[in-house]
């Protein structure tokens, strides 16, 4: 669990909700750890602020608490839920990022005649998403997942 924090308050601003989350750490990892036992887990309000580099955009950034669910829930589904994935996708993804996307993009500006490639922002695209269609979607990949883990347990 000590790992999981780690992670989720890492590359984060040292704001008051931050401080206050690390002096009372004990408690918190107490009752979370009695709230995902006995499926009692709440997810608190977002803090929304913006930032304006490199353009002014509204970031909602969730508390640290959540962040730590987070990231137990990506430990225990990234490797099948990045399955289903394409390749060239390169965001938030376990050895991927940036980099390796300017490398792959370099790889093929270089196998073809194209020199050219564009990079798009959808203004407001995540807010427009419908998060009961991608609840569902998401709940049945994992439900997949959890079906394959099964029987591949059972197989061994």
């Amino acid at each position: 669990m000590q790992n999981l924090i780690l992670k989720a308050i890492k590359n984060t601003k040292n704001t008051i909700q931050k401080k206050s989350q690390l002096i009372f750490l004990n408690e918190i990892i107490k009752k979370l750890e009695n709230d995902l036992k006995n499926t009692q887990y709440q997810p608190q309000s977002f803090s929304c602020f913006v930032v304006q580099d490199p353009k002014i955009r509204e970031i909602f950034a969730p508390a640290y608490v959540d962040r730590i669910v987070h990231h137990l829930l990506i430990d225990n589904i990234s490797l099948g839920i990045d399955q289903i994935f394409i390749f060239d996708s390169f965001a938030n993804r376990k050895n991927k990022g940036i980099h390796k996307a300017i490398t792959r993009l370099k790889s093929f500006l270089r196998k073809t005649k194209t020199n050219f490639y564009i990079q798009a922002d959808i203004k407001t695209f995540f807010p427009s998403i419908q998060k009961n269609i991608l609840e569902k979607i998401l709940l049945n990949k994992i439900q997949n997942l959890k079906t394959i883990s099964n029987k591949q347990k059972a197989f061994f």
